[in-house]
């Protein structure tokens, strides 16, 4: 804070108001104006952890408040620490008397305490000062001493350890530093002077060694001309004005800091001044004129108009006279304003400015143009002996030559004295003389044409004020004796009035006991005598002496000696060693009586005689200015005999002596200790004091009054006097934790109170780690963070970290030292999941495990190349890409796609040659141990290079290497359109179309024909021929048997895809009566958009030739990559491959139509009957992989099957795969073929699962539902 400024008070953000008198536990604002905050832990809110200061200026008492709030943070300790000092007072330099602090903050976990110490000769002793009071962290001295300076320590401590600092504390006297004076009232003009006046504590200071600095209302004054330094200490300021008042500061630095004093210089009673008057002006009669006159002073002066020096001028009807204060204090502004100027008007102006400081004034003439006039009321006037008089000719009119003046005919000048203005008519006399000056004054004024003048006579009378001859008192004067003065008028005219002042205040003019008057009968002489002198008649004394025109006064001091008496007379007293003791002996008297005090042993028999010794000051025992004796830390030998003697010159002086008797109070040598234990064990709480007997001794555990009676584990043991000490101990058995605590022992007696502290230790294992959380977290390793536990008062000698995954075994990872909160667990796995616990020990035992924390490692990239990459070209524009994952490895890393690399061959002799990338992205439950993706949008007959990159969230990872792959020259053909011209018992005839070029552009010419053929559930024939045959005869067959039959067309290019697969049965075979049931043989497709659904074999009354089933698409589709077998074994219906088809069975029993239309007849008489018996069926149908529709159930239930038939169904829509996935189910329906085309039942097949459904003859003689089976 400035040297100007200081803290007044704090503000808490919530309007709390702390000042200098707020005292509590929380808060204490220091003598330097800062702020102590005690246990800021317990500032609860926000508000109250912010603070703004409030300053006042020392010269204008103004106040100010900062903008912005302090914000106090508050850290939460994260592991014990040896107490630090943060800050801490290092030199105070204060005055006897005045409230200071010493600060001392520290920081350290658990919370540390406070002990204060004096320090001495490197000794620490306690402080024993009632004055003095010691608030956790700020030692306050109430009432601070000279003897209070020296050096103080702060020592602070916590179970963990201690540190201290040290302190200086200087005192200095009241009169340490002075100006003088130090009020000045002065008036403006004068000189101003101030002295810096520098006194020491107990001997004149060096003053070689000081440097003075002056300050003006807090600014560094420089020389100038009109300020300066008149010598090192003194201040000198001429011509003073009002600017100058205001505060002046000494400061003086010397070797233990700055010193200073204030003043204050307060511009009184100024003499008003002009600071703006009018000048000369000529007019004619008619016009305007306006005067004005602008003056300051203190007291605010009025202003008044003259003319002619005489006439006193005011408002009239042509004149207007307004005063007004301007903004500037003490300035007062007048007009006079003039309209329709006469002749009459002309003459000297005057504006007079006064107070009762003074007065000044200005005159000019106003000159009007006309016949020159004299104002002839103006004849007689006075003047005061050694004045200076002035006369104005009252004259007026314009143009005039010039104003010459005479006395008694005699032309003026005449002296030196006498000065004529020719200008403007007046005349000035100095220092007028009644002989010289006294009489008849013509002035006489020339017109300017010089043909005329005009004339005017005053008589001037000369008077003379009084004058005193100069008076003293006698020197030396004594209470009782008498004194007087007289006081003679030797000049001035009658009547003359005498009257006395003292010390500025009239005496009354008759007698009293104490005082006579005693006059002349002419007045010129007066007497004042005192008949019996004390010290209340000390003053100063004046005489005045007045007449009708001035006065006179004169002054004189009165010093009445006095003889010492007691003020404060000393007395017996009892000192307590350790402390200090004030012995007061004051006098009065004047001169101020010297104290000087004496010492003696105390005699040892009554016939000796004491030898008194003179005290000098030291630090130990010192004499106050006031006459006081100050023993600091009194020792037994300070007892004694004391002899207090005053003297000022004046009679014998006045003596006692006193005793000073030594008594001691409970005194610790030491005020602190500490003790460890081992939990379990016992401790030794020992208490040695010295001091003098009886000694009483109380206990007390961390504050708390310790009831010994009711501790079993505590025992107390006392030896009143074991030499100069007396003891106490107590024994703690079987220490445990609760014994962690400070133990006060209070010893008492007669003269004081004194304690000290013993901190038992209790040493254990340590508690368990807490707060477990990841520092940084990675995919095969992380960083673990805790907080360190209770130590256990011992030094944690290590920390364990232990870990686990899903198999539940615990391993030890990781060591650290006993200093460390963290550590680094490598070898862990990605995205897996782990426990980690940690434990601590010291050299008393392991701690428990901290809480279990469970964490996930981080994810990473793939870290191993596809594997077995193969490449095989489709077609002209398309490859297929199939390669192994690292499925099952360590390090094979998620995988959620791949990058397909890829680039013309051709370009790798190219620099850096770029890649094109197609990203195929796989959901995790699809991944395989191989996949497959294709490739397309290529160019036909070209050389691709190629390589795969897996990638997952986290990036990329290692590509595979480069492999080469062409595309085909020709896009292989489609398979021709196959059709059954004709059949015998052991051949089938077929013929073919080739699929429309416009679909296919890039294929080459068809060089040949590929037949595939087999029976029911028996292998796959194939038969090559030539491409120019359209059509060809399968031999060799067995009669009666369901044969399937596709083709595929082949070029340069190899192979096409197969085509749609259609059934046929060769002729023959014989009736015979089966079972009633039917089955569904497994479904092969050949390609997308043509299959076989199967044969249907049934033996009955009739047969199923003449219906046709039918294929639909029903539900959702897979988002399953789509795969192509190139086997001769064709897919699994519903499998990757397959496609969903409308088929339509191609009847070779008509003749059995009119019987399966009877046996509809009957089926619906029995359809009420079986109805819920139907629903049911439906129902069990639905939670198995297909469902049959009740129509064609009643349709079918009354079919008579007759002989052996084979039904072929065949794909008359065929339906692509859509974007490489196919449907989710089947559903296929069939109808009766004859006369009406209506849908008599439905089958429906869930092609994820690869089930169909069997059917087979109920007992009322319906069909439902049978278990189904693979296909």
């Amino acid at each position: 804070m400035g040297d100007f400024l200081s803290v007044t008070s704090w503000h808490r953000a919530d309007g709390y108001v702390i000042t200098r008198s707020t005292y509590g536990d929380r808060y204490l604002m220091t003598s330097s104006g800062d702020l102590y905050v005690q246990e800021s832990q317990k500032l609860d809110t926000e508000d109250m952890r912010k603070f703004k200061c409030q300053v006042e200026d020392q010269f204008n008492k103004r106040r100010s408040t900062t903008i912005n709030f302090i914000k106090l943070m508050v850290l939460e300790p994260v592991q014990n620490q040896v107490p630090v000092v943060s800050y801490h007072s290092k030199k105070v330099v204060t005055e006897v008397g005045k409230l200071t602090h010493f600060v001392c903050l520290s920081e350290g976990f658990p919370v540390p305490s406070y002990r204060w110490y004096r320090k001495k000769e490197e000794k620490l002793l306690p402080i024993t000062s009632a004055t003095i009071e010691q608030l956790h962290g700020v030692l306050q001295f109430n009432a601070p001493e000279v003897l209070d300076t020296g050096n103080y320590v702060c020592m602070v401590f916590n179970e963990v350890g201690e540190t201290q600092v040290t302190m200086k504390l200087i005192v200095r006297g009241n009169q340490l530093l002075t100006i003088s004076p130090s009020f000045l009232r002065i008036e403006s003009g004068h000189t101003a002077s101030f002295y810096c006046n520098v006194t020491a504590m107990f001997n004149p200071m060096d003053t070689d060694d000081f440097g003075v600095e002056w300050r003006f209302n807090g600014r560094r004054i420089t020389s100038s001309g009109r300020i300066k330094e008149a010598t090192r200490y003194s201040l000198q300021i001429n011509g003073v004005t009002r600017l100058d008042q205001g505060m002046y500061q000494c400061l003086v630095n010397e070797k233990s800091g700055w010193l200073q004093a204030t003043a204050e210089l307060h511009i009184g009673e100024q003499a008003p001044s002009l600071t703006s008057v009018f000048r000369e002006q000529t007019i004619r009669p008619g016009n305007f004129i306006s005067l004005k006159c602008v003056t300051s002073g203190d007291p605010l002066p009025t202003i008044s108009w003259r003319l002619d020096g005489f006439w006193k001028l005011e408002n009239g009807p042509r004149m207007r006279i307004r005063s007004f204060e301007t903004q500037i204090p003490g300035e007062l502004v007048s007009f006079l304003n003039v309209s329709l100027v006469e002749v009459r008007d002309s003459g000297a102006y005057e504006c007079i400015a006064s107070n009762y400081v003074g007065s000044t004034s200005h005159s000019a003439r106003l000159n009007v143009y006309g016949s020159l006039f004299t104002r002839q009321t103006l004849t007689n006037m006075t003047a005061l002996v050694g004045s200076t008089f002035e006369l104005q000719c009252p004259f007026g009119g314009y143009p005039f030559d010039s104003v010459s003046w005479s006395l008694e005919g005699n032309r003026l000048p005449v002296s030196q004295r006498q000065v004529v203005h020719i200008q403007n008519g007046t005349l000035h006399i100095h220092g007028v003389d009644r002989n010289a000056d006294q009489g008849r004054y013509q002035c006489t004024v020339q017109s300017g044409d010089k043909n005329h003048q005009v004339r005017h006579i005053i008589t001037v009378t000369v008077k003379s004020g009084p004058q005193i001859t100069p008076f003293n008192f006698l020197p030396n004067l004594q209470e009782g004796m008498r004194a007087g003065i007289s006081c003679l008028v030797h000049s001035g005219d009658p009547p003359v009035d005498i009257t006395w002042y003292k010390d500025g205040q009239l005496i009354p003019q008759h007698d009293t006991p104490e005082m006579a008057f005693l006059g002349s009968d002419d007045g010129f002489l007066s007497t004042l005598t005192l008949k019996k002198l004390t010290s209340k008649h000390n003053g100063n004394y004046t005489c005045r002496a007045t007449n009708d025109y001035a006065y006179a006064e004169h002054s004189t001091q009165l010093v009445v000696k006095v003889v010492p008496k007691w003020r404060v007379e000393p007395r017996d007293t009892i000192a307590i060693t350790g402390r200090s003791v004030s012995i007061d002996c004051q006098a009065t008297g004047v001169p101020q009586p010297h104290i000087r005090w004496k010492s003696a042993s105390e005699p040892k028999s009554d016939t000796s005689t004491a030898q008194y010794r003179t005290i000098i000051s030291n630090s130990h025992i010192h004499i106050l200015m006031n006459g006081t004796l100050t023993i600091r830390s009194v020792e037994a030998r300070d007892a004694g005999l004391y002899l207090c003697e005053a003297n000022n010159g004046v009679g014998s002086g006045v003596s006692r002596v006193i005793k000073l008797s030594v008594k001691s109070a409970p005194q610790f040598d030491s005020k602190q200790s500490r003790i460890s234990a081992k939990r379990g064990s016992s401790a030794v709480l020992e208490c040695k004091v010295k001091g003098d007997s009886p000694i009483t001794f109380h206990w007390f555990k961390d504050g708390q009054p310790v009831d010994l009676g009711r501790h079993a584990r505590y025992a107390q043991t006392m030896t009143d006097r074991l030499g100069n000490f007396s003891l106490s101990q107590v024994t703690v058995s079987s220490v445990e934790r609760s014994d962690n605590a400070v133990f006060t022992c209070q010893a008492s007696n007669d003269y004081g109170t004194d304690s000290t502290s013993v901190r038992l230790i209790v040493q254990d294992a340590p508690d368990a780690p807490t707060s477990l959380e990841v520092k940084e977290l990675g995919s095969r390793q992380i960083q673990l963070l805790w907080k360190l536990p209770f130590s256990g008062n011992a030094a944690i000698s290590q920390c364990t970290v232990q870990w686990r995954s899903d198999n539940g075994l615990w391993h030890d990872s990781a060591t650290v030292g006993g200093d460390e909160r963290q550590a680094t667990i490598r070898g862990l796995k990605p995205t897996t999941k782990y426990w980690f616990k940690v434990r601590c020990q010291n050299m008393f035992g392991v701690s428990e495990f901290s809480n279990e924390y469970e964490i996930v490692t981080s994810e990473e990239p793939p870290r191993m190349p596809p594997q077995t990459v193969k490449l095989q070209a489709l077609n002209t524009h398309a490859i297929s890409i199939s390669f192994d994952t690292p499925h099952g490895t360590e390090d094979e890393g998620k995988v959620e796609g791949y990058y397909i690399g890829y680039r013309i061959a051709a370009l790798d002799q190219n620099t850096n040659p770029q890649y094109n990338f197609k990203t195929f992205s796989l959901l995790p439950e699809y991944l395989k141990p191989r996949v497959t993706f294709e490739l397309d949008g290529l160019r036909k007959n070209t050389e691709y290079t190629i390589h795969v990159q897996p990638f997952n969230a986290k990036g990329a990872g290692p590509s595979s290497a480069n492999f080469k792959v062409k595309t085909l020259e020709f896009d292989p053909p489609n398979p021709p359109k196959v059709t059954v011209t004709s059949t015998t018992s052991k051949s089938i005839t077929i013929s073919w179309e080739d699929a429309e070029r416009s679909n296919q552009p890039e294929a080459g010419p068809i060089r040949g024909y590929y037949i595939y053929y087999r029976a029911d559930n028996e292998e796959w024939h194939e038969v090559a021929i030539t491409g120019e045959r359209r059509s060809f005869t399968l031999t060799e067959l067995r009669c009666g048997t369901q044969y399937h039959i596709y083709m595929r067309a082949s070029n340069s290019a190899g192979k096409g895809p197969e085509g749609s697969t259609i059934s046929t049965r060769t002729n023959g075979g014989r009736q015979a009566v089966i079972a009633p049931t039917g089955t569904l043989s497994k479904c092969s497709m050949v390609q997308p958009g043509s299959a076989t659904l199967g044969r249907v074999k049934m033996a009955s009354q009739s047969t199923l030739g003449g219906h046709t089933l039918k294929q639909q698409q029903h539900v959702s589709v897979h988002q399953h990559p789509y795969q192509h077998s190139h086997s001769h074994q064709h897919p699994h219906l519903g499998e990757p491959g397959g496609s969903p088809q409308h088929w339509r069975s191609h009847s070779n029993g008509p003749q059995l139509q009119a019987q399966q239309q009877q046996q509809q007849a009957q089926g619906q008489q029995q359809q009420h009957q079986q109805q819920q018996q139907q629903q049911q069926q439906q129902q069990q149908q639905q939670t198995q992989h297909g469902t049959l529709s009740s129509q064609a159930l009643q349709q079918m239930q009354h079919q008579s099957m007759q002989g052996a038939m084979c039904s072929t169904l065949k794909s008359t829509q065929p339906h692509q795969a859509r974007d490489g996935y196919v449907p989710t189910s089947l559903q296929l329906t069939y109808n009766q073929a004859s006369e009406s085309d209506e849908d008599i039942g439905e089958l429906k097949v869930r092609a994820s699962e690869f089930r169909v459904a069997t059917l087979k003859r109920g007992s009322l003689g319906m069909w439902k539902a049978a278990e189904g089976f693979d296909t």
